[in-house]
């Protein structure tokens, strides 16, 4: 435990933590889609992340959640070709 001004905090770094927590390539193989896909769910704000300097970071538990929420509203997550591009259906 560490005092940061006067209040107590408790720092959590266990490699399950931190096994929590995917970049940006780890999330696009996690989902079986390219980089580029997560990319542009990032950019039209429709994939829960948040930036650690330049770099996009996952949260496990909020992916899986989103991910259940989408089958639940729209069935199976799965790609739909829009453009000629392949694309999360989310």
């Amino acid at each position: 435990m560490r005092c940061h001004g006067g209040y107590k905090m408790e720092l959590y770094d266990t490699k399950a933590e931190r096994a929590r927590i995917l970049t940006l390539e780890n999330v696009a193989q996690y989902l079986r889609v390219h980089p580029s896909t997560i990319y542009r769910l990032l950019k039209k704000r429709q994939l829960p992340a948040f930036k650690v300097g330049r770099d996009w970071r996952f949260n496990l538990e909020s992916i899986d959640r989103w991910r259940a929420d989408a089958e639940r509203s729209r069935g199976p997550i799965g790609l739909v070709v829009e453009n000629g591009k392949q694309e999360i259906a989310s």
